[in-house]
């Protein structure tokens, strides 16, 4: 009875945590961080209370060599490149919390309320700013609105990671990922269009391939029409957004010159075998100095980050995705979601939701 209790006791903390830590950084976005930092700092709290009410931990070896490997790497590469320590030890201390949090989520069963309380804010905030007419590239302080697609994104993913977790069979909600479908069309981020396009249509692959085959066709059916009345309703209340996104994919296309620019540079510039190993220090560099020192590519900041160690975290995350979609494959769709969203943009590594993508390296 007391292990139950405890038990109980540990999920229900284990979910107010990751709802206040998806809360803040959200906050985090509108450039509120001292919510996000307090978090931060509680963290090593969290973790140690609930693994001190663990009667057998499973995998720990595996997850703590993860953690002092990805620790060593951040710290190498920025002694090497002269980074602030300040700046290191936070970089480190986040890597730890996501580690720890992808080593969770495998782990421990967790309500479904905090991915769809989290969902249902975002998505109510989101259409309120339509009606209201708001420009969704102005809302956040410091960001554009491909942020928009990246917040729905990966609450959609948790979601469907946390769905996965029950024994009962049923179809995938479609809600999530059709409404952050909406979104990312209203925001008209391209790489976010296609994200939760390609996600969207993952589910519903999904969901056809669990039918059985009598079923199949009403399923079908009933995902067209419903589909084709909430997109008729939102075509006609957002013509303008529609319209920019037309506008967007017709004229500039998939290619963005400065990215591409931006990739070159990066590349450009490991000439010798230290930046290779310990990644190339883009605060020195007056190029992307143009660019506020953003990237634009997840991947490439991750060797900024750790350096050569970047190939060997990234082999272990697509290994992963291969061992878990080879029973569910909604973890491909999901993965390739991800890779799509941050190959165009820095939202991951080091970043708030690595936790998502680390979550394929644990069992």
């Amino acid at each position: 009875m007391l292990n139950e209790k405890t038990h109980k006791l540990r999920q229900k903390a284990l979910a107010i945590f990751l709802l206040i830590y998806l809360i803040s950084i959200f906050f985090l976005y509108l450039d509120k961080s001292i919510f996000f930092k307090c978090v931060i700092v509680m963290s090593p709290f969290f973790i140690l209370a609930y693994f001190a009410t663990q009667k057998k931990i499973e995998n720990i070896a595996s997850l703590c060599f993860f953690t002092l490997f990805f620790s060593i790497t951040i710290l190498s590469s920025s002694i090497v490149q002269g980074q602030e320590l300040v700046e290191s030890f936070h970089l480190v201390a986040l890597s730890i919390l996501n580690s720890y949090l992808a080593y969770i989520l495998n782990q421990e069963p967790i309500s479904k309320k905090v991915p769809k309380i989290y969902l249902i804010g975002l998505f109510t905030l989101c259409f309120f700013l339509m009606l209201y007419g708001v420009n969704p590239n102005q809302f956040f302080p410091k960001s554009s609105r491909n942020t928009f697609s990246w917040l729905v994104l990966t609450g959609t993913s948790l979601f469907y990671f946390i769905f996965t977790q029950e024994k009962i069979r049923h179809n995938y909600p479609l809600w999530p990922v059709f409404f952050s479908f909406l979104i990312s069309i209203w925001a008209q981020g391209r790489s976010g269009i296609i994200a939760t396009g390609i996600l969207f249509c993952g589910i519903i692959f999904c969901n056809f391939r669990d039918q059985k085959n009598w079923k199949k066709l009403f399923y079908v059916l009933g995902v067209f029409i419903s589909l084709t009345l909430l997109m008729s309703l939102f075509i006609h209340f957002q013509e303008a957004s529609i319209k920019g996104v037309i506008r967007r994919f017709s004229y500039e296309g998939l290619r963005e010159s400065h990215r591409i620019s931006i990739i070159k540079n990066y590349f450009d510039n490991l000439k010798n075998v230290k930046d290779i190993i310990f990644g190339f220090n883009i605060k020195y560099d007056p190029f992307m100095g143009r660019w506020h020192f953003n990237l634009h590519n997840s991947f490439l900041q991750l060797h900024y980050r750790v350096g050569i160690s970047s190939v060997f975290i990234i082999f272990l995350i697509i290994k992963g995705v291969i061992r878990k979609s080879k029973n569910t494959p909604l973890f491909f769709f999901v993965a390739l979601a991800l890779f799509l969203r941050i190959l165009t943009d820095t939202d991951a590594f080091i970043q708030p939701y690595d936790f998502l993508l680390l979550y394929f390296i644990f069992n």
